[in-house]
């Protein structure tokens, strides 16, 4: 178990429930709503701030491994309402139709 030194117990559930609230608002929102390749398929990842893909590069796959993951994770967390186990099992099913 870690140990916070300095901080009370109020201030880290504080801290806990603004990490939830980054992770299911901003960054996992963000993620879902800019990633999916509507034309091919697959995650794409390389993004400005704006969600604006920046370039044309190839799908990692690495990349798109991490992405569903990071889905199957935050539905696990407990982010059960967001359509993210959903949008893994796609990522998923194109990691597995598109390996050669």
């Amino acid at each position: 178990m870690v140990q916070l030194t300095g901080f009370n117990r109020e201030q880290v559930t504080h801290m806990l429930r603004l990490a939830d609230t980054a992770l299911a608002d901003n960054l996992m929102s963000f993620w879902t709503h800019n990633t999916w390749d509507m034309e091919y398929g697959g995650f794409l990842t390389r993004l400005d701030r704006h969600g604006r893909r920046l370039d044309e590069t190839e799908k990692v796959l690495m990349m798109q491994v991490r992405m569903i993951s990071s889905l199957a994770a935050a539905h696990r967390h407990g982010l059960k309402d967001y359509g993210y186990l959903d949008l893994a099992d796609r990522g998923f099913d194109y990691l597995v139709n598109t390996l050669d």
